[in-house]
């Protein structure tokens, strides 16, 4: 499977009123160098912990669909998934739309989504690859205030290493955060 980010997120999961106040930052000091470590915090957790924080758009596409050797099932990684456009070339060649809950159904335990087809997924384009589209909105929600609390402490440890230029006094710590989500991200959907 490729997959690759089309469109970013609007917003960053943490704002910046709490970092500066957890910085003991006056307002409107520093504000470009703390967006830029909020940025960063961000994309290292993201990175760290394979999830898409702030939704976001991305392209998946695979060569053909899972055969009954897979399980017929295609995993969405990223983490929690909010929709899903499931298109793919049909044996004429012709881009055909799946629709969900008619042909297929997204199933999703905590951050672990999956597409499973209601019957069978058709016959794909023999003479082609990447003939499965997939267009998924991924992320915990739309802004800050739909975060998880574990998202902004481990945000705030790696901010605050990075502006107080000691990360390494910060590592453990966060470490420890991401570690700990990375065991159970299997978590009710009702956590998140």
């Amino acid at each position: 499977m490729k997959y690759e980010r089309t469109v970013d997120p609007s917003v960053l999961p943490i704002d910046i009123a709490l970092v500066n106040s957890a910085l003991n930052i006056p307002t409107g000091t520093d504000t470009d160098l703390v967006t830029q470590y909020m940025e960063s915090a961000t994309d290292d957790l993201e990175t760290d912990t394979d999830m898409a924080l702030i939704s976001q758009t991305w392209s998946f596409t695979l060569d053909r669909f899972p055969s009954s050797y897979n399980d017929f099932t295609i995993f969405i990684p990223k983490g929690k998934t909010i929709s899903v456009v499931l298109k793919y070339l049909d044996v004429d060649d012709t881009l055909q739309t799946l629709e969900e809950d008619t042909d297929f159904y997204l199933s999703q335990t905590g951050t672990q989504a999956r597409i499973i087809p209601i019957d069978s997924f058709p016959d794909t384009f023999p003479d082609k690859d990447e003939t499965v589209q997939l267009t998924v909105v991924l992320g915990l929600g739309v802004d800050d205030t739909e975060m998880p609390s574990w998202v902004a402490n481990a945000l705030l440890l790696k901010i605050k290493g990075l502006y107080d230029d000691c990360f390494d006094g910060y590592q453990k710590a966060y470490d420890s955060a991401v570690i700990k989500r990375k065991l159970f991200f299997d978590y009710s959907i009702n956590d998140v």
